[in-house]
């Protein structure tokens, strides 16, 4: 459904088949499915809809004084003539003043409780004033052909530009909005008030027709008058009308209309069938609905769906408000199919807590909105269903994305974005998907550089800011919101950095606060106090350090299996030994070496703990002599050969080969690595390679210096 009011006119040729009882019933359905809904009364000479809601209390006081439905017409009068070719323009009319609310505590319960209650307004007849001469007054039967025609499109626009402050989540800043509704109860008969109903001013029609021959036949003149042939359409008439669902469409147009027989008197089966027959025969279609007589309506008209929602009639109001709004392509069916996408053959199965809905059309997202407008239509259950679906594979997605790279990363990261704010647009609240949104943004922060590697870490803290908001007592959001922070703080450098840092400290705090017995938080408080350390140097530097041991010490007193925290104590050793020489240089290199060693021995497989220990135990061979030197390379290069065995196009393994062979004076050797980890896809630069001194053995051989030329700066 396109974001603008869609127009019904409920038309019938006889008073007194419930015409607009239908109508207030449509009306009440459609304002619980979360849908604004203006109400307007031009069956001016028999207004049964303002008088039902008057003398049931249904409205919100108003001034005495306050304009209505007939004040509206004698303002749009002179603006359809001057549109004609009067001279003077006169003003264009505010639709609020003449527009009341129906009451909050007269809404029936909405289906979605989660979102703001819609507006239910009325443009009515007031009877509080002399309405009967005031109709006189407007002489609506003096209207040319033309006249109505413009007036028409002059009360259609002033429909389609009335907006009102309104935000959807209970939550949310308020925006300007338009109805999405507008049901006009028309004139019955061939009269002016019923051509201007149902001409320019209705998008679509709403035909009631009752079973006898004078309705029947009345209702066949209608139809021949209007042009509305029964039959496939073939022609679209707007951007909304779904001519492709023949199950579903409307089978009159052009414009298109639903046929309702109304009332349907229950029992004496034959004769309700022959009437039925003979209504085919005339009208050359069966009707679309069926609404039953209901004794209440001939004693009392009710809102059935909000009074008595057991009633067999509240079905099929039901029914007939699912049939409007497949005419706009606005039912649950058609919003479903352009926000659940379509199960592939590695979707993720439905788990214990999830009961995955049975069929599902691709996913597009043509309207932002649409995710809200779909919950808005579902109960809690379903809401909550669809919401951890599309989490489901919002992860399946990520994860996919996190093991991609480029241009295909990029878009499937896309993806994963679009169904995670799709599951919160069902479930605000959910901050497993909200925590599961800001890992995707991190995700893809790793594969970026500078800005946009920023811009997404910052997109992943306000996620798991509205996580938290949603369930404070998450530890688990606390410390992946600590390694967003961080990771900013390592792209922001500088003393802004110590800031960004300090912050990334509290989350992990904070997330020990909960659960003490952190290991995996305590692990990453100390990376993001290593990565801090090596920005500064002397005893500020070796207090951070010394922290972050200290928490590497803690998390493997807790877990003696953590092979991540062994393995980041190792790296952190061996980064504070960078900054420190002689004997204590070398311990620490040697301290490293073995926190190695014990995390390979727990985790044998993993590439990083590899690669590392590799870098450790080439750095000590820089620090000692030959024969030791020789056989610390060549245990460096067995490690980088264990990693490159388990992944071979792991850049760090393939470029560490080559810093290892350039420290062994090998050009030839050190080349034939850097020209592998570019066709890996390692991005390459001059800066790189000129900042690294592993290379100064060989930075100034001819094939060296030839090599450096001929990449990118």
């Amino acid at each position: 459904m396109t974001p603008r009011p869609h127009t019904f006119t409920f038309y019938s040729y006889k008073g007194g088949v419930g015409r607009s009882m239908a109508l207030l019933n449509v009306a009440y359905t459609l304002h619980t499915m979360g849908r604004h809904v203006l109400i307007v009364d031009l069956d001016l000479e028999a207004p049964g809809v303002s008088g039902f809601l008057r003398r049931n209390d249904e409205l919100e006081p108003h001034p005495d004084d306050q304009p209505d439905v007939l004040d509206l017409l004698t303002d749009v009068l002179p603006l359809a003539r001057w549109q004609s070719g009067s001279p003077t323009r006169p003003e264009v009319p505010v639709l609020a003043t003449y527009l009341r609310a129906v009451k909050s505590e007269k809404f029936a319960p909405p289906r979605n409780p989660r979102f703001q209650r819609t507006r239910l307004d009325v443009l009515c007849a007031s009877d509080e004033r002399d309405y009967t001469a005031r109709l006189a007054a407007l002489d609506i039967a003096s209207l040319t052909a033309d006249d109505l025609a413009e007036t028409g499109n002059v009360l259609r626009e002033i429909f389609l530009r009335h907006q009102f402050q309104w935000a959807r989540e209970l939550d949310g800043d308020p925006q300007p909005t338009p109805y999405d509704y507008i049901l006009i109860d028309s004139r019955t008969g061939f009269t002016e008030t019923s051509g201007l109903c149902i001409g320019p001013l209705a998008d679509r029609l709403v035909i009631f027709c009752g079973l006898n021959d004078q309705n029947i036949s009345g209702t066949a003149e209608f139809l021949k008058v209007v042009g509305l042939k029964p039959g496939p359409r073939t022609e679209q008439w707007d951007d909304d009308d779904d001519i492709s669902d023949t199950a579903h469409s409307a089978r009159l147009g052009k414009k298109p209309s639903l046929l309702v027989a109304t009332p349907v008197p229950t029992g004496d089966m034959e004769k309700k069938e022959e009437r039925f027959s003979a209504m085919e025969r005339t009208l050359l279609v069966r009707p679309d609905h069926a609404i039953s007589y209901h004794p209440r309506l001939s004693l009392f008209e009710t809102v059935f769906l909000r009074d008595y929602p057991r009633e067999i009639i509240t079905r099929e109001y039901n029914d007939l408000t699912d049939s409007i709004l497949s005419l706009v392509s606005d039912h649950p069916r058609q919003l479903g199919a352009k926000v659940v996408p379509a199960p592939h053959s590695d979707a993720p199965s439905a788990n214990d807590d999830s009961s995955i809905p049975l069929r599902f059309a691709p996913f597009t997202n043509e309207d932002s909105s649409t995710p809200l407008r779909y919950a808005a239509m579902l109960d809690e259950d379903g809401t909550a269903q669809l919401a951890l679906y599309l989490r489901y594979l919002a992860d399946d997605l990520s994860k996919k994305g996190a093991g991609s790279s480029g241009t295909e990363a990029d878009t499937l990261f896309a993806a994963a974005n679009e169904k995670y704010r799709a599951a919160i647009a069902f479930k605000p609240d959910d901050h497993k998907a909200l925590n599961n949104w800001g890992l995707a943004l991190y995700d893809q922060a790793k594969q970026k550089l500078g800005d946009d590697a920023y811009k997404l870490c910052a997109d992943a803290c306000q996620k798991y800011q509205m996580a938290i908001n949603a369930n404070p007592a998450s530890h688990e959001v606390l410390n992946n919101w600590g390694l967003a922070l961080a990771a900013q703080a390592r792209l922001k450098g500088g003393s802004e950095s110590d800031t960004i840092y300090a912050e990334a400290g509290r989350r992990y705090e904070a997330a020990i606060a909960i659960k003490s017995r952190n290991h995996q938080a305590l692990t990453n408080w100390g990376t993001a106090l290593a990565a801090q350390a090596q920005l500064k140097t002397g005893v500020e530097a070796d207090a951070l350090f010394a922290a972050a041991i200290q928490k590497y010490r803690d998390a493997v007193s807790m877990n003696p299996e953590s092979h991540e925290a062994l393995a980041n104590w190792g790296l952190a050793l061996k980064d504070h030994s960078m900054q420190k020489v002689g004997l204590e240089s070398v311990k620490m290199k040697a301290e490293a070496a073995e926190k190695f060693k014990n995390a390979h021995a727990i985790k044998p497989d993993n590439v990083r703990i590899l690669t590392d220990w590799g870098a450790v135990l080439a750095a000590q061979a820089q620090q000692t002599n030959a024969p030791e030197a020789d056989d610390l390379f060549s245990a460096a290069a067995q490690k980088y050969s264990s990693a490159l065995s388990l992944q071979p196009d792991n850049h760090a393994a393939l470029y560490n080969m080559a810093c290892l062979e350039s420290l062994r004076k090998d050009s030839t050797s050190a080349l034939s690595w850097l020209h592998r980890a570019i066709t890996a896809g390692y991005a390459l630069t001059r800066e790189k390679l000129d900042g690294d001194t592993d290379f100064a053995p060989i930075r100034d051989t001819p094939e060296f210096k030839s090599f450096v030329a001929s990449l990118p700066a």
